[in-house]
């Protein structure tokens, strides 16, 4: 095993000595940095309304779909009840990335040295995947957050200096429950965790221990996959993944194909043969685990194994630190990220810029006209960023369920037969439509525009098309 280089400290002594403290203030910086850059995405979307709207139509929400969220959007409701500034319902997520550095430093200098948590923790701060779900009002970073503070707990409990420690295997259990109600798939990091305690000397007693830790998390996991069992329909229809999507998944999970090239690379150069086999599994097990059920079920996409991404980093960490020239090879890093972490920020760095589409549609809708949005899982977004006394009747497709429509959740969509009528009673509609997502009314849109409407614009935003139609004039009866 390559010796590291000698820790001279000099410039770098401070943040030798609070590696975990260097890696929350770098992802603090970065993550402040443009936080409301991007606009609200259909998800986040799906955040605010949830955690704005009153709570029958919160309960009435619930009974519908949803309900494997219920934990995270409880906890919103009550954030949200200061302020629905992007910013404001971004900062839990961008909180928990600063966390997840300072832990993922943390854990590499209990493995290692704090030259390598040093390391680990400025490369998790620099991955644009930690900037993206750092900045998005979901709860993947806090999922995150809670599987690092599980995981450094269990290195804690395993210490052979600490004793029995049950407050230290309580802590850990309740981590666990928290990732678990966050993102039940973070439950994936279990077998990583079995491994590191299969290394471990006593691991009989160690194994016996985590069992009974790990015993309260998966009955809550269970009870609210029960809970929700029911909406999967509903919600989910991604293609299970083939060995292109697994082998792009290294890219999507860290954000950078540059930063994915560079650390590889690493790796390879630093040997990191002083590696735990744990940080392995933990890269590689939730992955296939998600793949393989990913084929009889619609559970495949990269944010779901978010929490691989501490691993990845810590193996390039462990080779980075015995680098003699590690300095340089970080600013190398630097400089080849940023060009990632500049797309993040952008206007649709979180997939559409529904606020310049807002902007673009809202003069119509105060003259009487409206906005279709395909498919209608985006209207939150859109509605979002529409003054609040148009979104009720903006979408002429949306048919309220309640005696005032709050022009979100608690809607209905049209029928086919419906939709004619409904687009004709506005003097101009305009379509926003997601290229990539399919929306099974489309057909029946088009052909009633076709019916009494004329395309008049037509233009691209980001990963929407955007569409204008206006009414035709009836022609004039004859004389």
């Amino acid at each position: 095993m390559r010796p590291e280089p000698p820790e001279t400290g000099g410039p770098l002594r401070p943040a030798l000595a609070h590696p975990a403290l260097t890696a929350a203030l770098l992802t603090l910086a970065l993550g402040t940095w443009g936080i409301a850059g991007p606009a609200l995405w259909a998800d986040e979307g799906a955040t605010w309304a949830a955690a704005t709207m009153p709570g029958d139509r919160f309960a009435g929400l619930l009974a519908a779909k949803d309900r494997i969220l219920a934990p995270y959007y409880v906890f919103m409701r009550a954030w949200a009840a200061v302020s629905d500034s992007e910013q404001w319902l971004r900062l839990p997520s961008l909180l928990a990335a600063a966390a997840s550095a300072a832990m993922t430093a943390a854990l590499g200098r209990r493995l290692w040295s704090p030259r390598a948590g040093l390391a680990a923790g400025t490369l998790m701060a620099l991955t644009p995947a930690l900037t993206r779900y750092g900045q998005e009002a979901r709860p993947y970073g806090l999922a995150l957050a809670a599987v690092l503070g599980a995981t450094l707990l269990l290195v804690a409990a395993a210490d052979p200096g600490r004793g029995p420690g049950r407050r230290v295997w309580a802590g850990y259990a309740a981590a666990l429950g928290a990732a678990a109600l966050l993102h039940v798939l973070t439950l994936l990091i279990v077998p990583a965790h079995a491994a590191y305690l299969m290394g471990r000397d006593g691991r009989g007693m160690l194994l016996r221990r985590w069992a009974c830790a790990v015993a309260a998390p998966a009955l809550l996991a269970a009870g609210l996959l029960g809970w929700a069992s029911g909406q999967r329909e509903n919600q989910l229809s991604w293609p299970a993944p083939g060995l292109a999507e697994l082998a792009e998944l290294p890219v999507e999970l860290i954000g950078s194909a540059a930063l994915a090239a560079g650390l590889a690379v690493v790796a390879a150069a630093g040997r990191p043969a002083g590696a735990p086999p744990f940080l392995l599994v933990w890269a590689v097990a939730p992955v296939l685990l998600l793949a393989f059920a990913a084929q009889f079920t619609d559970l495949w996409t990269p944010r779901y194994v978010l929490f691989c991404l501490p691993a990845c980093v810590l193996l390039a960490a462990c080779a980075l630190a015995r680098l003699t020239h590690a300095r340089v090879v970080m600013a190398v890093l630097a400089a080849a990220v940023l060009p990632a972490q500049l797309q993040v920020r952008g206007p649709d760095g979180h997939d559409s810029d529904l606020r310049a589409v807002a902007g673009l549609v809202t003069p119509d809708l105060r003259a009487g006209g409206g906005v279709v949005v395909q498919p209608a899982w985006h209207r939150p977004a859109l509605y979002y960023y529409l003054p609040a006394s148009l979104r009720p009747a903006a979408d002429p497709l949306a048919v309220p369920l309640t005696r005032t429509p709050a022009g979100f959740y608690d809607v209905a969509e049209a029928a086919p037969a419906q939709i004619a009528a409904r687009l004709g009673a506005r003097r101009s509609i305009w379509v926003v439509r997601a290229s990539r997502d399919p929306d099974p009314r489309a057909a029946a849109v088009r052909a009633a525009l076709a019916q009494g409407f004329r395309l008049v614009h037509e233009r691209d935003i980001g990963t929407m098309t955007v569409a204008r139609y206006d009414r035709v004039a009836a022609p004039a009866p004859a004389v």
